[in-house]
């Protein structure tokens, strides 16, 4: 268990914890490879994280602001620092005025970077849980801090060392069903229509071809039939007459 890293979540939010959680491991991995070691070619980073020791400048380096960062995190939030780590600290081998990281463990380096990045003023840790700062950028503005000339070479180291998730190809494009409208012409869909117009009234039921009477021949055969139903029926008389 991380003391720092708790702190931190009881102070401000668990999401902020574990994307700093995160940031340390990635840190870790691009600055070393995880492992405990000195700057290759004789540079002054030390450990883990590569925190850089003073070389022959008064000006305090990140090492130092690191380590006393540490210290002031705990002060301000009344936490005593774990016997463990403070017996590290009293090593004749560790000078305090001039850290170098090589000397602790991982665990209280990660501690210190817990805290170096919690105290530092212009790393917004609620812009890295949120996305808003990328790990890379985080790394590259609040970590490296290194000359503009050599920063496509360090991005290219980082992209390198951590793998990057590949892109989605795109879906492909769905075959057309059988049946449908690309496998036809439209005029086959959809055909013209038609000039033709039926005309019932030249029909006639060939079944009942001889019995079917049509068009004027049923009335006239209406009419006689009234005509001589009319005649049994004797006329009115007109009284004028």
């Amino acid at each position: 268990m991380s003391q720092v890293l708790d702190a931190i979540k009881r102070i401000r939010t668990n999401q902020i914890g574990d994307a700093l959680e995160k940031f340390a491991d990635i840190v870790s991995k691009v600055e070393s490879n995880n492992e405990n070691v000195r700057q290759e070619g004789g540079g002054p980073g030390r450990g883990f994280y590569q925190y850089e020791m003073q070389a022959g400048s008064k000006k305090p380096q990140g090492a130092k602001t690191a380590f006393n960062r540490y210290k002031r995190f705990l002060d301000k939030n009344n936490l005593t620092m774990p016997e463990s780590y403070a017996r590290e600290l009293k090593s004749k081998n560790f000078d305090p005025n001039n850290p170098d990281f090589t000397k602790l463990s991982r665990e209280l380096q990660t501690e210190i970077f817990y805290a170096d990045k919690q105290e530092d003023p212009d790393f917004k840790l609620a812009d890295l849980a949120s996305g808003t700062l990328s790990y890379q950028n985080a790394w590259l503005d609040h970590h490296w801090k290194g000359p503009d000339k050599d920063r496509e070479a360090r991005i290219k180291h980082y992209n390198n060392e951590i793998s990057q998730p590949k892109p989605i190809p795109p879906l492909p494009e769905p075959r057309p069903r059988r049946g449908s409208e690309k496998d036809f012409p439209p005029q086959a869909i959809n055909p013209p229509s038609s000039s033709f117009r039926f005309d019932e009234s030249s029909t006639t039921d060939s079944s009942n071809s001889d019995s079917t009477i049509t068009g004027g021949a049923a009335e006239d055969s209406l009419d006689a039939q009234m005509a001589e139903a009319m005649g049994s029926i004797p006329g009115e008389t007109d009284p004028s007459r």
